[in-house]
C-alpha cells in the first residue's frame, strides 16, 4: 500500500495500476484507502490521455474509476464522497470523444449525486457551467471558499491528539482550508488567487497530490 501511494503522488500511474490490478487485499482497516489510490490512478492516467489527445484510452480509465475490483474486497458505495469527480472527468472524456450524450448524461450524474466531500462541490460547480446554468454553480464555489477561510481560522486550535492516529496535524488542516479556497477560485476563473492557494497548500502538506496537480495545469496550460 505504502508503495501504490508513492507511485500515485509521484506520477507512476502504470506501475500502481498493475500492482491494484494483480495483487489481492485483504479486507482490514484502512481498505477505504487503498480504493481511493485505485480512483486516484484511473483518473490521472484517464487526465494524461486526455493531455495526449487518446479520449477513448481516457474514457476506458474513467470508467474504471468508477469500478469496485474484487480482489480489493471492498464494497460499493452508492454515496461515495468522489463520486462527482468520478462522473465529472467521465463527462468530460466522452465529450472529448466525441460522444454528446453520454457527456451530457454524466454531467448530470455529477449534479446530482450524493456526497459528503466538500471539494465535491468543485466539481458539481463545473458541472452545472457545462450544462449552461452557471447562477447554480456560483454558490457552490462561494461555499467552498467560505468554508476554507473558516477552516483556516480554527486550524489554530490546539489539538493534543494530532500526533496519534489519523489526526491532521495544524499544517495539514491549513493545506486543506487553502485546498478549498484554491478550488472555489479555480472555479471562478481567478487563477491569480487559485494559484497563490494552491501553492500555500502544497508548501504546508507534500501529501496534497490535487493542490499540486491543479498548480501545474494552471501554471503550464494543461
Amino acid at each position: 500500500m505504502q508503495e501504490i501511494k508513492v507511485l500515485v503522488q509521484t506520477g507512476g500511474y502504470d506501475k500502481a495500476i498493475e500492482y491494484m490490478d494483480n495483487t489481492h487485499f485483504h479486507r482490514q482497516e484502512g481498505a477505504e484507502q487503498l480504493h481511493g489510490q485505485h480512483v486516484t490512478a484511473h483518473i490521472l492516467r484517464a487526465k494524461r490521455s486526455l493531455s495526449d489527445g487518446a479520449h477513448d484510452r481516457a474514457v476506458e480509465d474513467m470508467l474504471m474509476a468508477d469500478t469496485y475490483p474484487e480482489n480489493h474486497m471492498v464494497g460499493r458505495d452508492t454515496a461515495y464522497g468522489r463520486n462527482p469527480q468520478i462522473y465529472y472527468y467521465t463527462g468530460l472524456a466522452y465529450e472529448l470523444a466525441g460522444d454528446k450524450k453520454l457527456a451530457k448524461e454524466y454531467l448530470n450524474m455529477t449534479v446530482n449525486a450524493t456526497s459528503r466531500d466538500p471539494e465535491s462541490q468543485y466539481y458539481k460547480a463545473m458541472a452545472y457551467q457545462k450544462l449552461k446554468k452557471n447562477k447554480a454553480a456560483e454558490p457552490l464555489l462561494d461555499e467552498l471558499i467560505r468554508l476554507g477561510e473558516e477552516r483556516l481560522e480554527s486550524s489554530a486550535e490546539v489539538d493534543f491528539f494530532a500526533k496519534f492516529g489519523n489526526e491532521q496535524t495544524d499544517d495539514q488542516r491549513k493545506a486543506n482550508a487553502y485546498y478549498l479556497m484554491g478550488l472555489g477560485y479555480m472555479g471562478k476563473a481567478e487563477t491569480a488567487l487559485a494559484k497563490e492557494y494552491f501553492e500555500k497548500s502544497a508548501s504546508l502538506d507534500v501529501s496534497q497530490l490535487w493542490a499540486r496537480i491543479y498548480l501545474e495545469e494552471l501554471t503550464t496550460g494543461h
